[in-house]
């Protein structure tokens, strides 16, 4: 797999990133077909019950 720098990546329009400052912001919930087709929804759910 290979990395990309997350400027050239981009970000999906419900968060804000300012990458110089190390900061973002979600403006709002996403949907989940905006969503990477890479998430584990169910790994997340394990990690975040522990």
């Amino acid at each position: 797999m290979k990395h990309w720098p997350v400027e050239q990546r981009g970000f999906p329009e419900w968060i804000e990133v300012d990458v110089q400052a190390g900061k973002g912001v979600f403006k709002a919930y996403p949907q989940r077909a905006e969503l990477s087709p890479t998430l584990n929804e169910n790994l997340v759910v394990e990690l975040y019950s522990r």
